[in-house]
């Protein structure tokens, strides 16, 4: 836990992979989503791509010069389990219950939430699960 909060504790990158992993890939767009400096998002981008979080492409529009965008890798997804547990939580005791986004099953169109299941897929309640140091 140390480790990953060494890695990904500053908020910059934090929101950069939540923007990311909402569909928000292009520099600019990040940019003014976030509403950061172009000299802070290449530098957090840049540790992201570095870490292996995400991957950089370039991209070109009729008419203008390269520009960057950012695509989460399969370790950038997998943080996305972090991620919302974050605004699960934040959202409970931070937020007073109320959340401006869903998370839904495009299959189902129900809503999900973060769950400990065990080995058979059955559900355990936090409350339920025992930390075990393994040998």
């Amino acid at each position: 836990m140390a480790d990953t909060a060494t890695l990904l504790g500053d908020k910059w990158m934090l929101l950069i992979l939540r923007e990311v992993s909402y569909g928000v890939t292009r520099f600019d767009d990040l940019k003014r989503e976030l509403k950061m400096s172009s000299a802070t998002l290449s530098n957090r981008a840049s540790r992201l791509v570095e870490i292996g979080m995400l991957e950089k492409h370039d991209y070109r529009e009729d008419g203008s010069r390269p520009r960057a965008q950012y695509l989460l890798t399969e370790m950038g997804r997998a943080f996305g389990k972090v991620l919302w547990a974050m605004m699960e939580w934040g959202d409970a005791y931070l937020g007073k219950g109320k959340s401006p986004i869903e998370l839904v099953s495009p299959k189902s169109g129900k809503s999900l939430t973060l769950a400990l299941v065990d080995d058979h897929g059955a559900v355990t309640e936090f409350e339920d699960a025992q930390p075990v140091v393994k040998a």
